[in-house]
């Protein structure tokens, strides 16, 4: 019913042990982070990337050493915030978010905000999506806690592989974290999957919010 087509599921992963090599890409809302203050403030991560890019060629099938993983910077802004409007223009979405309020998320994203960092995923040298994640606390596990808040790929590079890779990377970027989130809607089966092949389970938990602006 509507209900249930409305309602986040959140999902849980404990840093455990990692699962799969690869994973079938696919673009999806991952989270929208609860409402309340964070607990910790972590510094953006500058990790050397570890996936390199060659020469791409349209006459070859491309594979992961075509794909590339960095930082997101200011540089990026156009090529991320179209990224971004097609995303939240999705079904992927259950709040279509006004032009302001992306444009605050990458600005904060790209600058001295402590609480969001983001990834930029290229292919070839051409940008193939983006990933952005924001750093919280969990008491319950007493660590730090890394919500993937949007993991977003052009559907001409989706089922490559890149979905694992940016997962990979995250928590190659995060060792001190305790626990990684992520919200999928009920219905977005193959996510699901992608997400369960990655480590990630249905948590029994249901997320409240109480969103304090409209945009």
């Amino acid at each position: 019913g509507s209900s249930l087509r409305t309602a986040r599921i959140s999902a849980d992963f404990m840093r455990i042990s990692h699962k799969g090599n690869t994973a079938q890409s696919w673009w999806c809302r991952c989270a929208a982070k609860p409402s309340g203050g964070l607990c910790a403030v972590l510094p953006k991560r500058t990790a050397p990337e570890i996936f390199g890019a060659v020469a791409f060629s349209p006459h070859r099938r491309t594979t992961m050493n075509d794909h590339k993983i960095r930082p997101m910077t200011i540089s990026d802004r156009s090529e991320v915030l179209a990224m971004m409007r097609d995303f939240f223009n999705s079904p992927a979405v259950l709040h279509n978010s006004s032009d302001a309020a992306l444009e605050r998320a990458f600005g904060d994203c790209t600058g001295p905000c402590p609480f969001i960092s983001g990834y930029l995923l290229e292919c070839g040298g051409e940008a193939a999506g983006y990933a952005m994640i924001s750093y919280s606390y969990t008491t319950e596990y007493g660590g730090i806690c890394i919500w993937l808040e949007d993991l977003y790929l052009k559907p001409q590079f989706r089922r490559m592989g890149f979905a694992g890779e940016v997962f990979r990377r995250i928590e190659k970027d995060h060792p001190e974290a305790v626990r990684f989130k992520l919200e999928i809607e009920e219905e977005n089966q193959g996510a699901a999957e992608c997400y369960r092949r990655n480590g990630y389970s249905l948590s029994d938990y249901r997320i409240m919010t109480k969103e304090m602006i409209e945009d």
